[in-house]
């Protein structure tokens, strides 16, 4: 009960003010963690909320319970990465050609309209691929696995011998004509990835308030990016999420829903192990740093850049 009053006391007063860090805090359950306790002066900060709804949904985080909430400065590097993911194709003479002609479909018209726009499409097809594409395909049958299904049928008719040089009598002809198969190689486009960011931050605390902040900071992030067994240990409920936000986004970007996928502490931050007494016989270390990798669990549209991420 002493435990919640505090909190509750704490809330009231971060949010008895018009602050950038009452204007981030939100009112549904959960602990609060602010590190430094003065991180309104040190200018711009990031919250992390963890959150608990496992369905990766856009309004996930609207309607989700939220476990904690996590203030830490904005960290030294910041960036947003963006990927647009594309391969090289071999699409064949018909696909080059089907390409070329795509614009001739309609089927924004009348029924008859569609049907002609068909036919059409069909006759600029076979005009562009005329007989040499035929001999292309042909050729590209035989270097692949076709060619070994058509040595394989020709063997039964022409023996083993002549049936296996068929396919290769195809590649020879062409050649022999002092030709190359022309494989109308095409860019196309295979979709976007997930965003990742990462962050780097070096805690080092001034009392054992701070010593005491950092470890409930750890301790939050290492518990909300692992499973938890359910039905009789048969299951994992997935780890929680993340809502990243920063106190002033209106020049730099906005962060979808994040899952944690890295997290690493390495508690000598000093490059030694160095510590400070505390209370009751316990050592904290003089410093630590902490790397930690999201990845968004929704993909970049242009939608997405047009609300600011």
């Amino acid at each position: 009960m002493a435990s919640f009053k505090v909190k509750h006391a704490f809330d009231l007063l971060l949010n008895s003010v018009d602050t950038k860090l009452g204007a981030l805090l939100d009112k549904r359950s959960g602990v609060t963690h602010v590190f430094p306790k003065e991180i309104e002066n040190v200018g711009q900060f990031m919250k992390f909320s963890v959150f608990r709804e496992f369905k990766y949904q856009r309004d996930a985080f609207d309607k989700a319970t939220i476990d904690a909430r996590i203030f830490l400065p904005l960290p030294a590097s910041l960036t947003a990465g963006y990927a647009s993911e594309y391969a090289n194709e071999e699409v064949s003479p018909f696909g080059d050609a089907a390409a070329k002609n795509a614009d001739k479909l309609k089927f924004d018209g009348t029924a008859e309209e569609a049907i002609g726009s068909v036919g059409n499409f069909i006759s600029g097809v076979r005009d562009d691929v005329g007989k040499s594409g035929l001999m292309n395909i042909g050729a590209q049958v035989a270097s692949t696995e076709g060619g070994a299904v058509i040595g394989g049928l020709m063997k039964g008719i022409l023996g083993a011998t002549l049936g296996a040089a068929f396919g290769a009598g195809i590649k020879g002809t062409i050649a022999g004509s002092g030709i190359a198969r022309n494989p109308h190689m095409a860019v196309l486009f295979q979709g976007t990835g997930f965003r990742t960011h990462s962050f780097s931050y070096k805690l080092v605390p001034r009392n054992q308030e701070d010593s005491r902040k950092i470890t409930a900071i750890i301790k939050t992030f290492k518990q909300a990016m692992v499973p938890e067994y359910i039905k009789q240990n048969h299951f994992f409920r997935y780890p929680q999420q993340f809502r990243i936000e920063v106190s002033k986004p209106d020049h730099l970007f906005k962060f979808q829903t994040c899952v944690l996928t890295t997290f690493n502490v390495n508690y000598h931050g000093e490059g030694g192990p160095f510590y400070h007494s505390l209370e009751n016989g316990e050592e904290a270390p003089v410093s630590v740093t902490l790397e930690m990798n999201f990845t968004e669990t929704r993909i970049i549209t242009k939608d997405e850049i047009e609300e600011g991420l």
